[in-house]
């Protein structure tokens, strides 16, 4: 009852800016009550999230804020980016699922690196949405490779981007950084930025040499024969301070078997 009166309410403020229902109204109306959190600054920034969604949103169309996030927490847009990476997975031209074991490796490397906890939670998390932004591409701009060229080229680079805006509300802004900046390089040769070193979110580093490692076990040799393990490590090994940042190169050869 009480929130059939609010929700009455709304409507009779709205209509005192218009008594004679000449202008149309849109209101985006953020909720975080206290079954989520009681402290004030995780229900403000909630309610924040909330009205950024709704805003987001078609007209007309109903959000339910006690499903969003808080940090890694299911939500409908996190369910939805789900589907979304089970959809990649079988179109990204890696067997099996690329993103998961991104997620498990990336996950690895931080806990080697001294992350715990939430911020554990949101590495993996990065990992298992860090292609998001492939959905949508042309099939040959998702699988990428070093022979696109044109405008698949630049459609394969956009994904980055594409997957943080996503990710933005879906899951938060530090998730979304190390998606955007996970084909970033320690020299600087990467993209969308081009930024280089410790400029690149530690998170997305971690997530570039996961993604990297699982992209080699999906190659072979000059013989056709899959590379091993301790390839794999070997040519991980060869892009420290190029690609790959030296700490996390280090991390890797701690945590990964051989």
């Amino acid at each position: 009852d009480r929130a059939h009166e609010l929700g009455f309410g709304f409507v009779r403020t709205a209509r005192a800016f218009t008594p004679d229902g000449s202008l149309p109204l849109i209101a985006d109306v953020g909720h975080a009550g206290p079954e989520i959190a009681g402290d004030l600054t995780l229900l403000r920034k909630l309610a924040e999230r909330a009205v950024e969604t709704a805003g987001s949103e078609p007209a007309g169309a109903v959000v339910n804020a006690e499903h969003l996030p808080t940090s890694s927490a299911a939500s409908l847009e996190l369910d939805l980016a789900l589907r979304m990476i089970a959809y990649l997975s079988e179109n990204d031209g890696c067997p099996g699922s690329h993103s998961a074991r991104v997620a498990d490796l990336a996950a690895e490397l931080a806990r080697q690196l001294g992350f715990e906890g939430r911020d554990l939670a949101r590495i993996r998390l990065s990992g298992l949405l860090h292609d998001i932004g492939k959905v949508g591409l042309p099939p040959e701009a998702m699988r990428g490779g070093e022979d696109l060229e044109g405008e698949c080229l630049a459609a394969y680079r956009s994904h980055p981007e594409r997957g943080a805006r996503y990710a933005r509300v879906a899951v938060g802004t530090q998730v979304a950084e190390a998606i955007r900046a996970h084909h970033e390089r320690w020299d600087g040769g990467g993209f969308p930025d081009g930024i280089a070193g410790e400029e690149i979110p530690l998170a997305a580093r971690i997530i570039a040499l996961a993604d990297a490692y699982d992209r080699l076990r999906c190659s072979v040799d000059a013989n056709g024969v899959p590379l091993s393990a301790a390839e794999r490590l070997e040519r991980i090994r060869g892009g420290a301070g190029t690609q790959f940042d030296p700490a996390v190169v280090e991390a890797a050869e701690l945590a990964f078997p051989r």
